[in-house]
């Protein structure tokens, strides 16, 4: 099986972010800089998911995930 993923696998996998798309590079870097940065002064041993809500979505979709949570 290929790695590499088509404009509609990669839609499909997206719409199963709850943030509704991938995360980017730049989301990293930002989370990076925060921490790094005065405002993060006060964080101590935490951990940081840069996911999109991977994490606490179970699979649902972006629709799903903020229907029960609005």
């Amino acid at each position: 099986m290929s790695a590499k993923r088509n404009a509609e696998q990669r839609a499909a996998v997206a719409a199963r972010i709850p943030l509704g798309r991938w995360v980017m590079p730049e989301d990293v870097a930002n989370a990076i800089l925060f921490l790094a940065g005065d405002d993060a002064a006060m964080c101590t041993g935490t951990s940081l998911d840069v996911d999109g809500g991977i994490l606490v979505s179970n699979g649902s979709s972006y629709e799903e995930y903020f229907s029960v949570r609005s």
